[in-house]
């Protein structure tokens, strides 16, 4: 997801309003930064698209059945690139992330350990500027949002992502335990059931992805 026109346009709001208008329901999809969304999803202000599963999350939300599947990469400097198999392999170095969010369990206590530096960053176009600028070593983002960067900045002789991912990891729907939303999530999980047998799942992301000019 991600601001167009100061609206909030990418695959997760497309899904989320194709379901919605599947059910006979109305909804409405904003876009605000990832900390103030976490603090609005807990106080039970929204539902939230596109959130990892993490054991503390679980405490706090209910969540829909997986939404999207995400693929972190490690970007650098093309001059800069290094062997990246494991989390230890990003010892020692300067990376950007973005502010306030989860990459996964297995990451989130990688950084406990603070034998690396993050740097928060507060959007992507901020993010690879700076991995240029090289006030970053590396930086992490999701791959579809790291080619959409790449296009619009004119970068790609410049960035590079690393071939293994950080974390694959599931996207949900999920509302705070506090609203009472399973029945609404159960017949959002059937509905997002029938659109990936039918089809229509795969053609509302092929249809975001050619808008953006992924494919």
């Amino acid at each position: 997801m991600y601001q167009n026109n100061n609206k909030a346009d990418g695959i997760y709001p497309a899904l989320i309003h194709a379901i919605f208008k599947r059910m006979g329901k109305q909804v409405e999809v904003k876009s605000y930064p990832w900390k103030r969304v976490l603090k609005m999803g807990k106080e039970g202000e929204c539902g939230i698209g596109g959130i990892y599963k993490t054991k503390e999350r679980l405490k706090i939300f209910d969540y829909s059945d997986p939404l999207y599947t995400e693929t972190v990469l490690v970007y650098v400097r093309q001059n800069k690139a290094f062997e990246f198999n494991t989390l230890s392999d990003l010892e020692g170095r300067i990376i950007g992330a973005m502010r306030g969010w989860s990459y996964g369990d297995a990451f989130d206590s990688f950084r406990q350990k603070k034998t690396v530096t993050i740097k928060a960053v507060d959007n992507d176009h901020v993010a690879f500027k700076r991995l240029v600028q090289s006030d970053l070593d590396c930086l992490l983002s999701l791959e579809l949002t790291g080619k959409l960067m790449l296009g619009k900045s004119g970068y790609q002789d410049r960035v590079v992502p690393l071939v293994r991912p950080v974390a694959v990891n599931d996207t949900h729907i999920v509302f705070s335990k506090t609203k009472g939303r399973q029945q609404l999530l159960e017949k959002m999980n059937e509905t997002l059931a029938q659109m990936k047998e039918d089809g229509s799942y795969k053609m509302v992301i092929q249809a975001v992805m050619k808008k953006a000019g992924l494919l």
